[in-house]
């Protein structure tokens, strides 16, 4: 699939590739390299981006509502906004990400790298953290309602974690 003159397709390498406001829904990207990459606004719904690179990419407002993004790289990106509602981000890497008002209700979040993640204002609602690393995340305002745990999950220090379901 051509999108902005780039060839989209799993493999990929397009590191830095802006595709703001794109529409990529569906797409098998797995394995793409999207470095840095302009995906604010961007819908990537459903898409399977297992074992993708998105370090450092903007996915602000973006909408990845049912995509798999398992063992992706999102260090340091930025998903302010973003809709992640039943995604699947079991071994994701989010170390060090804006996750500033993102919605990630009902997702897989099982043995995610959330370790100093803003999660300021999120919807965390009915999302599964077991075994999750959340040390030193900011969860100021976030909404943790129903949200699975175990004793694996790793809370910041401090933190009084809600009851498990």
């Amino acid at each position: 699939m051509l999108v902005n003159g780039h060839e989209l397709r799993a493999w990929a390498s397009l590191a830095g590739a802006d595709f703001a406001g794109a529409t990529l829904s569906g797409l098998n990207l797995t394995r793409i390299d999207l470095e840095g990459a302009q995906l604010s606004g961007a819908d990537l719904s459903g898409s399977d981006l297992t074992a993708a690179t998105l370090r450092g990419a903007h996915l602000d407002n973006a909408n990845l509502s049912g995509a798999i993004l398992k063992a992706a790289s999102l260090k340091s990106a930025s998903l302010r906004g973003a809709s992640l509602v039943g995604a699947d981000l079991s071994d994701a890497h989010l170390c060090n990400s804006d996750c500033t008002g993102a919605d990630f209700t009902n997702a897989l979040l099982v043995e995610a790298d959330l370790v100093s993640v803003d999660l300021t204002d999120a919807d965390l609602t009915g999302a599964d953290l077991r075994a999750a690393l959340l040390a030193d995340a900011t969860l100021a305002g976030a909404n943790l309602n129903g949200v699975l745990w175990d004793k694996e999950t790793t809370w910041p220090e401090s933190f009084t974690p809600p009851k498990s379901v």
